[in-house]
């Protein structure tokens, strides 16, 4: 089927958000309809309504079919063009959500007007198994690469393109071009991934080998739901006979236990497992063959997609093909971002439309914005200022802090031959969390931080107050020598900011399952260790015998400054941290976290040496996904 609509306004007339379908109504004013998944936050809706109902001049053509895989499978498409005979650029849009419905889908919206203007063709492509897509779904196996790279060699062909395809997308869409890229097909001149993830294991699943399962399994509805609606409901209009069908198979296959996702998160609790090798989900594992250029944008409190990726930087092929972006704040940040989305049009009108802009010559290859304010899709939502590179190594320094008496983090050394602290696990802890019940894909809820600290749940080292401002970047270590009386036990560190205010900022967390400990020793270093999270190397704790562990706190980049303390809580991950929830050890028991000279527990932090803040501390909470709180440890 291939089908030609009249020419339309060149931003659809409807476009999911998500969970809610925005349409005209026979006024010509719109409206939303909540879908059957989670509320999206109404203030951001009332200006994405704003956004789709601006409507430009430009006239524009609608195509939709389906494309064929080189396995013969169908995928179903949707291109939104300019009018007219011209062959332009392509930009694909490939995921897992209703692309194949709405090129615009999934965030491209906010850059529609935009590109078509630039005279980009856009193309929204359905993963198989998905939306109106044949096939199985099998979540971000590394063979969604080929046929994301089937897709690409298709939209070179059609009579409008002049050859020259690129890809965009968020989250879901933005996995699926690294995977894509990997695969190297002839006719990719870029790809523009926000708010990706490099390692489905390590990164969402299982961090520090703790299941989690809140965001995690909510996402797996709410990803069913994307094509639901426009199968019932847009499929007929379209004239789409066989949309139906194939969801309806997806619907069986989906409820099969092989094709189920929290069943095969749940099965498979090690990186190994033989029945559902996480390697073969992981992002990164082709990052080495990815040649095109590449431009990542990442935040590193994304509630949802945390920012790993920063750690696989070096993973990639080409370095000097590749450009990375990274800030405080939350999931999908460019969607927000005016500063942001005229960077990423830069980068694709240089690389795909092929404009001398000199994008290459004007833009460090790593930016880490710091400070990035909270607005509404205005201006104002931009960083203090920028720590720039040339190259993906932010140069980050080991800076070490013992732990030491009286709950002080200290630069020397323990010297004394005893020195413990004690604390009962599992008890609550607080949540850094939204404060409605909300999974969007691009949710924008600033994160709060509620919830008491429990008396005897939780260990708290803090500095004295800092004489200089202290500007950290890149993953951290906590490295633990802990004596328990369980032969298992999760833990959860959080590092944070005491302010001179008596406020308490949020900077960032990490997670490590004990019996999950082992590292591998080529890909550990100093501020990141790396378990293997192997089945034959998983090791209870001996109760009572000292055992260090190593604890990776996901890479962040903050500036401490002076007047300020910093912080570290070590606790239970029984708290939620942005939209996810954790299934720790059911045992109960109390930790001891050992600090003498034979036992010397401290966190490592990555120091930017030569780094400062540029301008004064920022107002408590007005940080994107930085909440403060009153320090609880006060006198």
């Amino acid at each position: 089927m291939n089908s030609e609509q009249a020419p339309r306004p060149a931003v659809s007339p409807k476009w999911r958000y998500h969970d809610r379908a925005f349409a005209p109504d026979r006024a010509g004013v719109c409206k939303s309809s909540l879908g059957a998944v989670r509320a999206v936050l109404l203030a951001v809706t009332a200006v994405l309504v704003s956004l789709v109902c601006a409507a430009n001049a430009a006239a524009t053509v609608r195509t939709h079919g389906y494309l064929t895989t080189r396995d013969g499978t169908k995928l179903r498409y949707d291109v939104l063009r300019p009018d007219g005979n011209a062959r332009h650029p392509v930009l694909i849009n490939y995921e897992g959500y209703a692309a194949g419905s709405d090129a615009t889908d999934n965030g491209v919206s906010v850059y529609s007007d935009r590109l078509l203007k630039r005279g980009y063709a856009l193309v929204g492509v359905s993963v198989r198994g998905t939306g109106c897509s044949e096939g199985v779904f099998d979540p971000f196996a590394l063979t969604m690469g080929r046929d994301g790279a089937d897709a690409v060699e298709w939209a070179a062909r059609q009579p409008w393109s002049n050859g020259r395809v690129g890809m965009i997308g968020i989250s879901f869409g933005a996995i699926t071009q690294l995977l894509t890229a990997a695969d190297r097909p002839p006719h990719l001149r870029a790809i523009a991934p926000d708010s990706a993830t490099s390692d489905l294991y390590r990164d969402v699943t299982y961090p520090g080998g703790v299941l989690e399962y809140d965001f995690t399994f909510a996402w797996t509805g709410d990803q069913k739901a994307g094509g639901y609606a426009y199968a019932t409901t847009g499929a007929p209009a379209d004239g789409d006979v066989q949309c139906e069908k194939n969801f309806a198979q997806h619907e069986l296959a989906n409820e099969q236990p092989q094709y189920f996702i929290p069943t095969l998160i749940l099965q498979n609790p090690f990186d190994d497992d033989s029945s559902n090798k996480w390697i073969r989900r992981a992002p990164n594992s082709g990052f080495g063959r990815i040649n095109v250029p590449t431009y990542l944008f990442n935040q590193w409190q994304d509630e949802q997609l945390p920012a790993r990726i920063y750690d696989s930087l070096g993973m990639f092929g080409k370095p000097r093909k590749v450009w990375a972006n990274f800030s405080n704040g939350n999931h999908g940040r460019p969607l927000y971002s005016p500063r942001d989305q005229a960077m990423i049009l830069a980068f694709l009108d240089h690389f795909v439309r092929g404009v001398k802009n000199r994008f290459e010559k004007t833009t460090p290859h790593l930016s880490i914005d710091m400070e990035t304010a909270i607005t509404r899709h205005g201006k104002g939502n931009e960083p203090a200022w920028s720590i720039k590179r040339r190259g993906l190594n932010a140069g980050a320094k080991p800076l070490p802090w013992y732990f030491s008496s009286g709950g002080a983090l200290s630069r020397a050394t323990p010297r004394g031959a005893t020195g413990a602290d004690s604390y009962d696990y599992p008890r609550p802890a607080p949540d850094v969390t939204e404060p409605g019940p909300t999974l969007g894909e691009h949710s924008v809820g600033q994160l709060t931080w509620k919830g008491p600290v429990v008396p005897g749940g939780s260990l708290a080292y803090t500095t004295p107050r800092l004489k200089k401002t202290l500007v950290v970047a890149g993953p951290a270590s906590l490295d633990l020598w802990l004596k328990s009386t369980g032969t298992d036990t999760d833990l959860e560190a959080t590092v944070t900011e005491v302010r001179p205010d008596g406020q308490e900022t949020y900077v960032q967390r990490g997670w490590l399952r004990a019996s999950h400990r082992k590292l591998d020793p080529r890909r550990s270093t100093v501020l990141r260790p790396f378990q293997t999270h192997r089945r034959a190397d998983a090791a209870s704790l001996v109760p009572g015998r000292p055992t260090k562990l190593r604890l990776e706190i996901f890479p962040f980049a903050h500036a401490f400054r002076a007047g300020s303390r910093l912080r570290v809580w070590i606790e239970a991950p029984t708290g939620h941290t942005g939209f996810w929830a954790f299934q720790p050890v059911p045992q109960n028991a109390v930790n001891t976290v050992l600090r003498d000279r034979k036992h010397p527990s401290r966190l490592v932090l990555g120091q930017l040496p030569g780094e400062t803040a540029h301008g004064p501390l920022p107002p408590c909470d007005s940080l994107r996904n930085q909440p403060c709180r009153p320090d609880p440890l006060a006198r």
